[in-house]
């Protein structure tokens, strides 16, 4: 009757298995315009979670409003960028990165620190003679505090803890990447704002030009010098100008506010463009150099692949011998038997010896190929890092010549613009000549002030990359 009583329990948990295995399936199909509500994973009550609102406020709008309460920092582009770095969620989601990679590493040093643990336990056994073994008619009760201190692990316990610090020092280098990434998009922001709020400049300017040139056509027409014909070109060109004009405010105005956003305020109109010249006395193998030793992403791939490494001996260590000083106080409360042993306090020594153990196996293969797609890791990093310098260099070598050339040529048409104007209020140049000499004014005029800006991000872009920006060279701005 009893074992009867077993095989029932013991079918009854069986199928209490089965059920909720065969519950928890959801079929998905692979076209997303076949997947319909009844193929969407669902909650128990049968509620697609995708078509129930959120009745309270996101966390995130929440944490988004708190950034922005942050205070702006001091006028210029330094105090912008210590705003934005206050602001960055990358940046703060990394250094949170950071303190639970720290949290880990006293976590694996408290593996070395005894393990109490406690019992209260209910034994019911057959009797020692074994001739009814389905009749338990043995029973004991007792509590029990015992504790566990590791000796000697064969180093597992030791590699994880170099483990646990690799990782926090590439969790330490990647914030340190998004730091980097942070600073990059203010100053690129700034320096497109500066370029616009001077490009706005030079095209109002231009108008004015125009506008005098019409009214001296005007005042020629009226002499039988000129034609209606004429002041239509006039015209036709201050339209285009105007059109320009419009486009160069509404970029002004998305930088602006763009900035604002990041940093919470926009550049002075008596800010300048930062210029990065003086850290560029070196060639690019120095800053190739430098980007090996400093450059944060090519250190993180360098510590994962060092976290994988010593991953992979403490997975091997698993394999081997360990040695626990042990130690029990057990206190019976009941017991069946005629007289038993309240053992008290017990103090041991174990030695545990992996004789069976394919998980372990299987866990050191596939640590051994982390490791391995580690390093391959790192020596992409390391490639990405020179294609970018050879590349940014390039770039920034091609601008200064540009630029050089631009400036030449500014100064070239500066001169034909007003020799041009000169010669037609005179009467000895066609108008034609005139729009177009200021044309080719204004269009030198922001070739020149684009290459000037691309130069700067360009700088920023190779010291950010090598390794030794800080925040110390936005003195001057």
């Amino acid at each position: 009757m009893r074992s009867n009583f077993l095989a029932a329990i013991f079918a009854s948990v069986l199928t209490g298995f089965t059920t909720l295995a065969t519950a928890e399936q959801v079929t998905v199909s692979s076209d997303p315009e076949r997947t319909g509500a009844a193929d969407r994973p669902a909650l128990r009550q049968g509620i697609d979670i995708r078509e129930t609102p959120n009745p309270e406020p996101l966390q995130s709008f929440r944490l988004r409003a708190s950034l922005e309460d942050i205070s702006t920092g001091p006028r210029g582009l330094r105090g912008a960028l210590q705003t934005a770095l206050g602001r960055d969620a990358d940046w703060q989601a990394a250094l949170l990165d950071v303190k639970v990679a720290d949290r880990q590493v006293w976590q694996e040093l408290l593996r070395f620190t005894p393990v109490v643990t406690g019992t209260l336990q209910t034994n019911h056994s057959s009797a020692a003679d074994g001739s009814r073994p389905l009749d338990l008619v043995d029973r004991e009760s007792y509590i029990a505090i015992s504790a566990s201190l590791p000796i000697w692990t064969s180093g597992s316990r030791y590699y994880g803890i170099k483990a646990a610090r690799s990782r926090r020092d590439a969790l330490v280098y990647e914030a340190m990447a998004a730091r980097d990434q942070a600073s990059i998009r203010l100053i690129d922001t700034w320096v497109r704002s500066l370029t616009g709020a001077r490009d706005l400049e030079l095209h109002q300017s231009s108008i004015e030009r125009l506008k005098r040139l019409r009214t001296a056509v005007v005042a020629r027409q009226r002499s039988g010098f000129a034609s209606s014909d004429d002041i239509a070109m006039v015209d036709a060109n201050l339209a285009t100008a105007n059109q320009t004009l419009s486009s160069i405010e509404g970029g002004l105005e998305k930088a602006n506010g763009n900035l604002k956003r990041l940093a919470g305020q926009i550049p002075d109109r008596s800010a300048r463009i930062v210029r990065f010249d003086v850290y560029f006395q070196a060639g690019k193998q120095a800053f190739i150099e430098r980007a090996h030793r400093t450059n944060p992403s090519l250190q993180a791939a360098a510590s994962r692949y060092r976290t994988e490494t010593y991953s992979t001996r403490s997975a091997m260590s698993k394999l081997l011998p360990s040695v626990n000083l042990t130690g029990e106080y057990r206190h019976y409360l009941e017991s069946s038997r005629q007289a038993y042993d309240d053992r008290g306090l017990t103090v041991g020594v174990r030695l545990q010896v992996p004789l069976f153990d394919l998980s372990s196996v299987a866990e050191t293969a596939a640590q051994k190929a982390r490791k391995e797609a580690a390093l391959y890791r790192e020596v992409s990093a390391l490639n990405a890092v020179e294609t970018q310098i050879d590349e940014l260099w390039s770039d920034r070598k091609a601008t200064i010549a540009m630029r050089n050339e631009a400036e030449r040529e500014l100064a070239a048409r500066t001169n034909n613009a007003a020799a041009a104007l000169n010669r037609f209020r005179k009467g000895l140049g066609s108008l034609e000549d005139a729009i177009r000499a200021q044309s080719s004014l204004l269009t030198a005029q922001r070739t020149a002030l684009q290459l000037k800006a691309q130069k700067t991000v360009l700088s920023a872009q190779l010291l950010l990359i090598s390794g030794q920006f800080t925040a110390a060279m936005l003195n001057q701005n």
